[in-house]
């Protein structure tokens, strides 16, 4: 950062003495054309100053390596930026794999929550998953894994369409035993009341993979086998 604040304020400086250089140059070249136009009315002769060119090439000489000079320097601020900026990009995508590995060290360590959705039991995923959903938003967005088949995804369906606090059960995609399935809700739900619904109608076990209310984000899997 302090080499690309010191190549700025070089680079505006050497400008601002280019621009200055040939404001210089412009005015004394006008000067000394309009005295020099005086002095050929005044005493005709074929003698001409040579010094006037001369002078003029080297001013523009020395206006074009200033110019020369901020381009560089310009070009050098350009390259630290970039520089820069790909370092920021690479400590962004290591950030997001560090919170990536975070997150799938979390769900492994927990290990997959099922419920046995029996009356008058409640285990330990059963109270992590009391809280309710809330109403609004775009709808939960409920993902369903090892699905058996197409019967099971339909009576999935109108099971959640069967429930209460369910005013529309929509499945968006079904491809590869994966189902993504969106909620909106008319009153809060929990995801223990939507793996009920589900085990009711289809008679398989479920897990709940992951449970954000906050996120309004649902994942779900079928277990192997039936009750």
């Amino acid at each position: 950062m302090q080499d690309r604040e010191r190549a700025a304020r070089e680079a505006a400086s050497v400008l601002a003495e280019a621009l200055s250089e040939a404001q210089a140059l412009l005015a004394r070249a006008a000067e000394e054309e309009s005295a020099g136009g005086r002095r050929r009315r005044a005493e005709p002769t074929t003698f001409r100053d040579q010094s006037l060119p001369s002078q003029t090439e080297a001013a523009a000489r020395a206006l074009a390596d200033s110019f020369n000079r901020a381009i560089d320097l310009i070009g050098e601020q350009r390259r630290l930026l970039a520089e820069e900026v790909g370092s920021l990009g690479r400590s962004v995508r290591r950030l997001e794999e560090s919170l990536d590995d975070l997150a799938r060290l979390i769900r492994e360590s927990r290990g997959p929550a099922v419920f046995e959705a029996r009356p008058g039991r409640r285990g330990p995923a059963a109270e992590e998953a009391k809280d309710a959903f809330p109403v609004g938003g775009e709808g939960i967005q409920v993902v369903v894994s090892a699905v058996p088949g197409f019967q099971e995804l339909m009576e999935l369906q109108r099971s959640l369409m069967r429930l209460s606090p369910v005013e529309r059960a929509s499945v968006e995609r079904y491809f590869d035993g994966e189902a993504r399935v969106v909620l909106l809700l008319r009153e809060p739900l929990t995801a223990r009341d939507v793996v009920d619904a589900i085990r009711e109608a289809t008679g398989h076990q479920l897990s709940v993979e992951e449970a954000r209310p906050e996120a309004l984000r649902l994942h779900l899997r079928f277990l192997d086998g039936e009750t």
